[in-house]
């Protein structure tokens, strides 16, 4: 797979099918190096499969894999309705605040007109690369500082909650910026400023929720003794 998708994107160009190949390929190639590579554990009574060092160390790398194939380019039709879903929710929701506090906005499909112009939300608007841009950032800190399964899951999807919330206000402030300054203010530096935002804030609040997660508590009341 590793072999025909590089084949194809040398044909092709960058495109889904190849990424989906070479990445699948890697993973086929990865893993079993790791498993042949590691060194061999001495056996163990009682010890199952999932007690060999050499197992153990491979699973550690199953949930980066599968990250790995979460960043890779969606399938054409899934991105597109993921895409369509955020792009409508954030235009409805920057519409409604607007209206909530008393400024004059119109909505028209994707296109907000103000008064003092017009502002089209396109497709990168919609937050689909910030999505999966905090996705990657989120599940390599839950790779890397997480060890039980279900805190790297809460933490994944707490970066997906992160990103649709900071893009949710990265397209507020940029509607408010050109409602006041005229939709061409937000072109060059602030766009691509408050992109970045996205990213940063988002890091930044998995960061700070990282401590809550290897947060260990104590059974027993203050005058259990250990065992």
């Amino acid at each position: 797979m590793f072999l025909l998708g590089a084949f194809y994107r040398a044909g092709a160009g960058t495109s889904q099918p190849g990424t989906l190949a070479i990445t699948l390929g890697a993973i086929g190639i990865l893993l079993p190096l790791l498993l042949l590579n590691a060194p061999e554990s001495p056996s163990t009574a009682g010890g199952g499969l999932f007690n060999d060092a050499r197992v153990q160390l491979t699973g550690l790398f199953l949930f980066p894999v599968l990250v790995w194939l979460v960043s890779a380019p969606m399938v054409s039709a899934v991105e597109s309705q993921v895409n369509l879903a955020l792009l409508r929710k954030v235009v409805t929701v920057v519409a409604f605040v607007f209206d909530l506090l008393g400024l004059p906005i119109e909505q028209q499909g994707n296109v907000l007109v103000l008064p003092s112009g017009s502002v089209g939300v396109e497709d990168a608007c919609s937050g689909i690369r910030s999505l999966t841009g905090c996705l990657f950032a989120g599940s390599f800190l839950a790779a890397v500082f997480l060890e039980q399964l279900w805190k790297k899951i809460v933490l994944v999807v707490a970066a997906m909650g992160f990103a649709f919330l900071t893009n949710l206000a990265r397209s507020l402030f940029l509607t408010g910026w050109a409602y006041h300054y005229g939709p061409h203010a937000i072109e060059g530096a602030v766009h691509d400023a408050a992109g970045y935002a996205v990213l940063g804030l988002t890091v930044a609040g998995l960061l700070c929720l990282l401590p809550l997660f290897n947060l260990r508590f104590e059974g027993g009341g203050a005058n259990s003794q250990p065992p």
